[in-house]
């Protein structure tokens, strides 16, 4: 079993947050709400959201760091794309 590396994993768990508060102002419209006033309250909430931009990108690099270690079965993928394709 691999030795486990907490500061990737914590940095994973932040993106996973992150990509939560993005959905969370995008859906809410927030920055359409406060638009009118450009005040703080705005301002604000558009540098939470240019923080949170980056957060996807992060967590699929994680992700392909964490599997980089598994070897890759090609039945097991095709499995995985035949069963996406066949859902819909």
């Amino acid at each position: 079993m691999s030795e486990r590396n907490s500061k990737i994993e914590l940095l994973r768990i932040i993106s996973m947050i992150m990509i939560v508060i993005w959905h969370a102002i995008g859906y809410s419209k927030l920055l359409d709400i406060y638009l009118q006033n450009k005040d703080g309250i705005y301002y604000s909430i558009l540098f939470l959201e240019t923080l949170t931009i980056p957060a996807t990108n992060i967590f699929v690099l994680n992700s392909s760091y964490f599997l980089s270690s598994t070897k890759f079965k090609v039945q097991k993928s095709f499995l995985y794309g035949l069963k996406s394709f066949s859902s819909r």
